[in-house]
């Protein structure tokens, strides 16, 4: 089994061509959506329907989402004997948002004492990537137990 996970601002068709590439030699591929990080969420900023490019609980929400899928799937193929997946050696691939997702599922947690410096330099940048780290200040420190 291989889950894929799309970055922020994306969707799960992003990586349909390489779904599709490891399925054909042989993989079950599973893509799934993140809904409160994923493009539709990131439009909402445009009319103002939203004023967060994402919620600070998808640093939690993104991993629980492939562990809930994968134990979902774990369930299923015990109870059907015709369904063969191997769920003892998963790969994940993510990018960008969905690299942090890779991450935090092997359980890196995340760096507390460099994010106040990073949300700093946010004052003189556009960069997404530095507002979305700022929004992980906001959660409780955690570390996911998956």
């Amino acid at each position: 089994m291989i889950v894929i996970s799309h970055g922020l601002g994306s969707n799960r068709k992003t990586f349909e061509y390489l779904a599709q590439q490891l399925a054909s030699y042989g993989f079950a591929v599973a893509v799934p959506e993140h809904p409160g990080s994923n493009s539709e969420q990131l439009r909402s900023l445009l009319p103002s329907r939203s004023d967060e490019v994402t919620q600070p609980k998808e640093f939690i929400d993104r991993p629980l989402d492939v562990k809930y899928f994968l134990d979902a799937l774990e369930r299923l193929d015990g109870s059907n004997p015709n369904l063969q997946l191997n769920l003892q050696q998963v790969g994940v691939i993510g990018q960008s948002f969905g690299g942090y997702m890779v991450f935090a599922l092997v359980g890196a947690s995340l760096n507390f004492e460099q994010l106040p410096k990073n949300s700093k330099a946010l004052e003189d940048s556009l960069d997404v990537s530095l507002l979305l780290q700022c929004g992980a200040l906001e959660p409780p420190r955690y570390r996911l137990a998956v």
